[in-house]
């Protein structure tokens, strides 16, 4: 009996401690994540201002061949001209002009966004993950804005490799007063920060192989 007690209270400073131990790394946490507030704020304003340039830039004369110059690679292997002259024409005539901006509102995701993370994904993401995802991040943000004849929903996935910020993907979802349902106008596919990853780790092992060539 008198050794069951002795287990029972060991066991008991035992869970003791680990519930100390996950206060502190929760405490340090949230510390960490308050001090990286103005950065991710600073981030999300830059993310804003880019994709209302982009989105001026487009409706001004409903010009989506306009988007080429901001697409990533893969989005520029999708885009067609006759399919981008037929959005153009669309919403040129379902909208008309831009009358009132909607600022883009999202979300982040990517090591670069959350740099506090950092020294906890060494300890248990792997080494070759850590290598492929340092400079990769990826935004979902969506702009309403509104037009003289109805209003327009822009949805953009954003790419960034450490070279800046590229539209991976767009859709607009396209409401009238004259039409029953709203009609949405894709452009490009959406990706994940996983295959993201995987992609990039690929490239690097390439570039790793060349280099044992040479």
């Amino acid at each position: 009996m008198q050794f069951l007690l002795e287990s029972l209270g060991v066991l008991f400073l035992f869970l003791i401690a680990g519930i100390a131990l996950a206060i502190l790394l929760l405490i340090t946490i949230l510390m960490l994540l308050f001090r990286s507030i103005p950065a991710i704020n600073a981030l999300n304003e830059e993310i804003s201002s880019y994709i209302e340039q982009i989105v001026r830039k487009i409706t001004a004369n409903w010009d989506l061949q306009q988007l080429t110059q901001e697409a990533t690679a893969k989005l520029v292997e999708l885009l067609q001209p006759t399919q981008l002259s037929a959005y153009s024409e669309h919403c040129a005539q379902e909208l008309g002009q831009l009358t009132g901006y909607g600022v883009a509102r999202g979300s982040i995701q990517g090591l670069p966004a959350l740099k506090f993370l950092q020294p906890l994904m060494k300890l248990f993401a792997k080494k070759a993950d850590l290598e492929a995802s340092k400079n990769l991040l990826m935004a979902e943000f969506v702009s309403a804005s509104e037009f003289e004849k109805g209003t327009a929903q822009f949805e953009f996935q954003l790419l960034n490799r450490g070279e800046g910020w590229l539209v991976n993907s767009l859709s607009i979802t396209v409401t009238t007063p004259t039409t029953s349902q709203p009609n949405v106008l894709s452009l490009g596919r959406k990706t994940t920060m996983a295959d993201l990853v995987e992609e990039n780790k690929k490239t690097l092992n390439l570039e790793k192989m060349f280099l044992k060539a040479d």
